[in-house]
């Protein structure tokens, strides 16, 4: 089984293209939850 870093994973998920009515928008992910943390909200219209 190939393995990812975390890095890798999460530029990965930067390069995703939504539907139009999709909006992504990264936001800070809570401190001292895990090791490795990211975070992210949706809207839809």
């Amino acid at each position: 089984m190939r393995t990812k870093s975390f890095d890798q994973i999460i530029t990965e998920i930067r390069a995703i293209s939504t539907r139009n009515e999709i909006f992504l928008e990264e936001v800070p992910a809570p401190q001292k939850l895990a090791p490795f943390a990211f975070a992210l909200t949706a809207d839809v219209e």
